[in-house]
């Protein structure tokens, strides 16, 4: 936690994912507070009327060199506590593994001072690694490919086998009609 303005001003924290792929885009977040009960009118810094605020921008650094800025924008006050925000920057990960620190700073644009840096660090994979597929989700639409009533399985020849019995007791109760269907039709003879 950094801080500037006499203490109203307030870097918290940057937040950064766990992890992420070599090149995948990625949200930095960094939480920044007001916490002023009055500022000057002659601030050079303050915007706003009621609440009054603080101009401010959230430099952030990433990847690479890469920056970003948002801002400049009137971080206002409030009654009780401090005013918390959440300024966010996006980023594209490097192609090579490994960890990347990502700092984010508070500026006040009037004045020019600043809170000072915060960092995270990002850790993005040595390579993609692809996801394994659940077990029996092959391309020839099974474990294995014929019907293993040995074995525990995993649901499907359950399944399988109580479709089977069905289809034999239905079949087993409509062999009379089929009987009578037929002497029917003449073809019982």
């Amino acid at each position: 936690m950094t801080e500037t303005k006499g203490g109203n001003i307030i870097l918290r924290r940057v937040d950064v994912p766990d992890h992420v792929d070599p090149g995948e885009s990625f949200e930095v977040d960094a939480l920044v507070s007001n916490g002023a009960a009055y500022i000057n009118p002659w601030d050079g810094d303050k915007c706003g009327l009621a609440p009054p605020g603080y101009t401010i921008e959230v430099d952030f650094h990433g990847p690479d060199g890469a920056t970003r800025t948002k801002g400049p924008m009137c971080h206002t006050t409030t009654e009780v506590g401090t005013r918390d925000e959440t300024y966010t920057a996006t980023f594209t990960a490097p192609e090579d593994g490994g960890e990347v620190e990502i700092e984010a700073n508070v500026r006040l644009p009037g004045s020019g001072m600043e809170t000072g840096t915060e960092s995270a660090v990002l850790t993005v994979a040595e390579g993609h690694v692809p996801t394994p597929e659940p077990p029996g989700n092959d391309s020839n639409g099974g474990g294995g490919g014929g019907l293993d009533l040995g074995g525990a399985g995993d649901g499907r020849t359950l399944k399988l086998a109580a479709g089977a019995i069905g289809l034999l007791a239905l079949l087993w109760v409509l062999a009379p009609y089929a009987q009578l269907g037929a002497s029917l039709s003449g073809g019982g003879r």
